[in-house]
């Protein structure tokens, strides 16, 4: 027992050990905190609390005053200086028509840059959807994945006068499944409407490959598959990499002291975030808003029809668990197998190879329950920030995984290695992965990402025209995404990732840490000469920023 009364190894009426250093050790240390007793917090979504993520709505003015400065600003800029080049390029350079896309360069298209996180094993029922036309589908499954965009369903009947939109799936033909960067063909799409019940018209649904014997109509359901990639990426799989860390942005803040050394190596990768989210979110002209209109919305449906996409990347699709998974935090992450996520996997790994070497030369293995000096006090904050956490993110590691205890014990093993893997996810999604997204859509650009369909889909018993090609969009259309990809796809950092300065004045391994944050930016610039010259459309590092910005 200690002098004190306190012992660590005091529990409380269920058993679990009591959070002595915070109950009775610490009184007050507000003074140690970013914005001491006004730090922000999360919040269910509101009006949305069971189906989309936790937001941060009670930003610091701070952080408020640097979003308007750096990046609104910036935004009215683009708009007033791209508007007439914009309306230039739509109704004079652009010819008026999407890109055209031979199978070969559809197949490319959705499984070799970040459209590839989309492919998947079938779901339960995807077998009857395509055993007709493709046979051999009952054969290995591990040859045939699929790209779902069934996410379409929300907005198919709620698009704009004189616009389209399908439900599709598309099958794929995985050939050598075993390398790291298999060949993907498109064997055949699976193309429906669903009606005002949001229930599915068997009677006009079909499923389209490339040996029909009307073509047009393959070629024109290839359209319809980008288009539900398009949506899906910006309304689902790109928000998992903004929204789930909004509430890890804003408890680091509001509960580690500015010192502790987990806020160090945090803080410089949630710089504009809060605010950019919360502008995404909730501001009036944002492109996911519900009732607002704005110029530069590519989308194919109003905010508040596109919106109910997001549920689908945060409690998933009923029926769907390999193509619409529930949200979940996982400290390891998983990659497409394509040259998108070999570029992925590789900066993952300098990300973890610093994390490691900075975490297990400053955090000891190990403290004795009893000791309230710097190393129990370390992990105890840990502990707390990660149990906050967890009540909103999914997922996210609690306190017992971190600090497992076992009662009459009085020295704890931390649990380094799943704080390792923890923070390199926080730091390599708000950077890396976040910017490649945004490089795969400004790449891709105006004609390539499709958006707006002005032609009916091809469902069962219809035609379509030869030259179908001039209808499937407006010049009006294009402009509109012109603007968007100037906006918010292209990138626009405030502050590099190469740039990124870790404040450990003051720490006892001051100069070593320092190393390791040299090495890292190193290897970050080896891995990107490499990879670049191994996949020339692969993210120029230059253009990764240190924390999401846009």
């Amino acid at each position: 027992m200690h002098e004190d009364g306190i012992h660590g190894g005091e529990t409380g009426p269920r058993g679990n050990p009591k959070w002595n250093y915070f109950r009775r050790d610490v009184v007050d240390y507000q003074t140690e905190l970013l914005y001491g007793s006004f730090g922000p917090w999360p919040t269910p979504a509101p009006g949305r609390p069971l189906s989309e993520y936790a937001e941060v709505c009670n930003l610091p003015k701070e952080e408020l005053k640097d979003w308007k400065k750096n990046v609104s600003l910036k935004y009215l800029w683009i708009i007033a200086s791209r508007f007439l080049p914009g309306l230039w390029w739509a109704y004079f350079r652009s010819g008026g028509r999407y890109a055209d896309f031979a199978d070969e360069t559809f197949s490319a298209h959705l499984s070799h840059g970040m459209y590839s996180k989309f492919l998947c094993p079938l779901d339960k029922g995807d077998l009857a959807l395509f055993k007709d036309k493709v046979p051999a589908v009952n054969d290995d499954p591990r040859e045939y994945q699929k790209a779902d965009f069934s996410c379409m369903e929300w907005i198919c009947n709620k698009t704009y006068p004189d616009t389209y939109a399908a439900a599709t799936i598309v099958l794929f033909k995985v050939d050598k499944p075993d390398d790291p960067i298999p060949r993907y063909r498109a064997l055949a799409i699976h193309i429906y409407q669903v009606d005002e019940q949001y229930k599915k018209i068997t009677s006009t649904a079909d499923t389209l490959t490339p040996e029909d014997e009307q073509q047009n109509r393959w070629e024109l359901a290839k359209y319809f598959a980008l288009q539900g990639a398009v949506h899906r990426v910006n309304m689902t799989e790109h928000g998992k990499l903004h929204f789930p860390f909004d509430s890890i942005n804003a408890i680091t803040k509001s509960i580690l002291p500015t010192q502790h050394l987990l806020f160090r190596l945090l803080i410089p990768h949630f710089r504009l975030s809060l605010a950019v989210d919360n502008s995404v979110l909730e501001g009036k002209y944002s492109l996911l808003s519900r009732t607002n209109w704005v110029i530069y919305s590519p989308f194919t449906a109003e905010g508040k029809y596109t919106r109910r996409l997001i549920p689908d990347a945060y409690v998933g699709r009923p029926g769907k668990p390999n193509a619409f998974p529930e949200y979940w935090f996982s400290p390891k992450p998983s990659y497409p197998k394509s040259s998108f996520g070999i570029y992925l996997q590789k900066n993952y790994a300098i990300f973890h190879k610093f994390i490691t070497s900075v975490i297990e030369d400053t955090l000891p293995a190990q403290y004795d329950c009893d000791d309230n000096s710097g190393a129990r006090r370390n992990w105890e904050f840990i502990a707390l920030w990660a149990e906050s956490i967890a009540e909103w993110v999914p997922g996210f590691p609690k306190r017992e995984q971190l600090l497992p205890w076992e009662k009459g014990v009085k020295v704890v093993n931390p649990n380094r290695q799943l704080l390792i893997d923890t923070v390199t996810l926080c730091l390599w999604t708000l950077t890396v992965a976040h910017a490649a997204d945004h490089a795969g859509f400004a790449q891709a650009g105006p004609t390539r990402n499709v958006f707006r369909i002005h032609l009916k889909p091809p469902l069962k018993n219809t035609t379509v025209e030869n030259d179908f090609h001039k209808s499937l969009v407006k010049r009006w259309d294009l402009f509109q995404s012109y603007l968007t990809h100037q906006l918010f796809y292209k990138p626009h950092n405030v502050e590099n990732l190469v740039a990124v300065i870790y404040d450990f004045r003051g720490h006892p391994n001051e100069l070593k840490l320092n190393e390791y944050r040299d090495i890292f930016i190193r290897e970050l610039r080896e891995c990107d000469v490499e990879e670049r010259r191994r996949d020339g459309s692969l993210p120029k590092l230059e253009d990764v920023s240190s924390s999401i910005q846009y």
